[in-house]
């Protein structure tokens, strides 16, 4: 598979998708004018290894912020990563935030009470 190496900008987060390494990081800012365009080729690109994902997977979110629409998003790539918790090949998730930031903070706590994927709560110091 090929990996995705997505830079963050202004108004979109900074992704790696990189099969060999095993851990999936989404960190920065996610406020994309067009959601479902940007995450399209991320969707796809977990749906391609879902079919012979690694032993163990681990997704680490770094937000600094996130939209309702990518938070929503959010929630349909972690659900397809559910699928493969569901085949026995572990997945976890990190969800980092800063540790007066209590908007992102229940973001994670929704996603974690939504999703059957076990998440681990990193608090960053300010």
């Amino acid at each position: 598979m090929k990996p995705i190496y997505l830079r963050p900008k202004e108004m979109t987060p900074g992704v790696e998708l990189d099969k060999t390494k095993g851990k999936f990081i989404f960190y920065g800012k996610a406020l994309p004018s067009n959601a479902h365009k940007f995450y399209e080729g991320i969707i796809e690109w977990i749906r391609e290894y879902a079919v012979a994902p690694n032993d163990e997977t681990t997704i680490v979110f770094k937000f600094e912020y996130l939209n309702s629409t990518s938070s929503n998003k959010i929630s349909q790539i972690l659900s397809e990563f559910e699928r493969i918790n569901d085949t026995q090949k572990p997945v976890k998730a990190e969800w980092h935030y800063e540790d007066y930031d209590i908007d992102m903070k229940e973001v994670g706590h929704i996603l974690s009470e939504v999703i059957d994927i076990p998440f681990h709560f990193v608090i960053r110091p300010n």
